[in-house]
């Protein structure tokens, strides 16, 4: 009563100031509504200071919070895994990697990529094991060559060593050896695959050589166990100068193969990882030798018709920085829509924008009807001139209710909803058991008047 009793003596000495200030608050509270936010957290159902709030956001911390997926639906499992559908992906994948919220994500694509970087790991690996063994060849056969040379020319005799143990037919298992490694190699990049095709015909070359190498062989192998029965020393001679000679051009040929592999090798920046852009070389890397997709893929691709991609929060993600990852994701989705494959995107911080949303459209909705009730009640039953006038107080309440949340940064949860509907139904009935009494003791205040 005392709060009442300096508020009417305020009312009736200042009674203009205080109408400016009631206006001047009523605007601070209007502005201080806009900055009201919804929530639907965690913590708008638990205490913060909970043991089990403080657990879950430990774990959110070390794991990742909450995940938004992202569904791609088509008929049937080729038209799915299509590179096409890759491509869309791997679109959305690099929009999002740059935003610093998102602690994973999970999806074919990444799986290819890892494929594809083991495959690159293998490719250079490969080229060091060529290029070692093409050296070694390649010096083995310069010795050979100049060892024949010495003898033919320091002296008359057979040579009995060097011939007999060169390398033709390991010469040939090295070249299919490459052949087998390369053959292995698929890509859809023009300069790696200009690589691997130079690689398959150094193989094919080293596989002849083995066979000249082989038959070189032979003709020494011959000429040692002759000797000068069938020929003289000098025919000999010629032979083994011939044959010397050959070896050295076939150890020339090696070094410039091993030369031109170890440029492929250091000059090769194709090597990284990334989906391929052929069908053929993608179908290559996820299915096995009977058509069937591999087992990696099993958590990702669901009844041959549905893909996902995961995408994993950090913890302590606030709702409005998941609404705008959100409508980042719809916004991809709509500006780069597919042909032959439907798209969709749930999860708990989807679901928990949409109860947002229709947070805010019950709200505006259950004030709408409010107001048109409440508009009709007191014109039938209220009979005073102002009969509405009451509407505008409580109006003017709950702005101020909403404004204060705003300002002190209090959400508008589901729990506190509930505070709105009992606004609505005191504030207006405090109002017009107001109103109601002052037109009594104005009329009062005017019958006494007359009577004087």
């Amino acid at each position: 009563m005392f709060i009442l009793k300096r508020l009417a003596s305020l009312l009736k000495k200042k009674p203009v100031k205080t109408i400016l200030f009631t206006v001047l608050l009523i605007v601070v509270l209007a502005v201080g509504a806009q900055n009201v936010e919804m929530a639907t957290g965690n913590d708008t159902l638990v205490s913060s200071e909970s043991d089990v709030y403080q657990d879950n956001l430990a774990l959110e911390k070390e794991f990742g919070g909450e995940s938004i997926i992202v569904m791609y639906e088509s008929d049937d499992q080729k038209s799915l895994l299509a590179i096409n559908n890759l491509e869309h992906m791997e679109g959305l994948e690099q929009q999002l990697a740059l935003n610093e919220n998102i602690y994973s994500m999970i999806s074919p694509v990444m799986l290819i990529n890892q494929m594809s970087e083991k495959q690159a790991g293998k490719y250079q690996e490969g080229l060091s094991e060529i290029i070692t063994g093409l050296d070694e060849m390649s010096g083995k056969l310069h010795e050979i060559g100049d060892n024949l040379i010495s003898k033919t020319e320091s002296s008359s005799q057979s040579p009995q060593d060097g011939t007999e143990n060169l390398y033709g037919e390991k010469i040939r298992q090295f070249g299919i050896a490459i052949n087998k490694t390369t053959s292995d190699m698929t890509t859809d990049q023009p300069q790696l695959q200009q690589q691997i095709t130079q690689l398959k015909d150094y193989s094919q070359e080293l596989i002849q050589l083995s066979e000249q190498v082989k038959q070189n062989e032979s003709k020494t192998s011959a000429l040692q166990t002759t000797n000068t029965e069938q020929g003289t020393q000098e025919q000999q001679q010629v032979e083994l100068k011939e044959l010397s000679t050959g070896l050295k051009e076939m150890g020339n040929q090696l070094e410039s193969i091993s030369l031109n592999m170890n440029n492929m090798q250091k000059y090769s920046d194709t090597l990284s990882p990334g989906l391929p852009k052929n069908q053929k070389t993608l179908d290559y890397m996820i299915y096995d030798d009977d058509g069937q997709l591999l087992d990696m893929f099993n958590e990702l691709v669901m009844d041959d018709r549905y893909m996902m991609m995961s995408i994993k929060f950090k913890g302590e993600v606030s709702d409005v920085d998941k609404s705008e990852v959100v409508e980042s994701i719809n916004s991809y989705l709509d500006q780069h829509s597919l042909t032959t494959t439907q798209t969709f995107v749930s999860g708990k911080p989807v679901l928990d924008g949409e109860i947002e949303s229709s947070m805010k459209d019950s709200m505006k909705k259950m004030m709408m009807l409010a107001l048109i009730v409440m508009i009709i009640v007191l014109m039938i039953s209220f009979k005073t001139r102002w009969r509405v006038l009451p509407l505008g107080i409580v109006l003017i309440a709950i702005v101020g209710t909403i404004g204060i949340m705003g300002w002190v940064s209090i959400p508008i949860t589901m729990v506190s909803m509930a505070v709105f509907p009992i606004l609505i139904g005191l504030g207006i009935d405090y109002a017009i058991q107001f109103q109601s009494r002052y037109t009594e003791e104005m009329e009062e205040g005017e019958d006494q008047y007359e009577a004087e």
